[in-house]
């Protein structure tokens, strides 16, 4: 009887530590605010965008203050393009 917990105990230890694994892989990515002259509009815009940091890329802009509804932007985000190309400097602050 007893090769049977063993057996019981290691499945529920490689549970335990692939539900780790998974909850640690969720925050793979940050938001951070940052402030930079935008390309398109040629204007200093404070924005917050969300990094990957397995990557170290930018993937997605949460929100930036060109816009009369900073959450509800509809730019093509070229900033975050050239963020990515090494073009564009992004003056990170803290993060909110």
């Amino acid at each position: 009887m007893t090769p049977h917990w063993i057996g019981f105990m290691a499945g529920l230890a490689l549970l335990l530590v692939l539900a780790w694994l998974g909850l640690r892989g969720g925050k793979a990515a940050r938001e951070q605010s940052v402030r930079f002259a935008c390309p398109h509009l040629k204007t200093v815009v404070d924005c917050r965008i969300v990094q990957d940091l397995r990557t170290g890329q930018w993937k997605r802009l949460n929100a930036c203050s060109a816009f009369a509804d900073p959450e509800d932007n509809t730019c093509d985000c070229e900033c975050m393009r050239l963020a990515n190309l090494g073009l564009l400097n992004l003056g990170l602050r803290r993060t909110s």
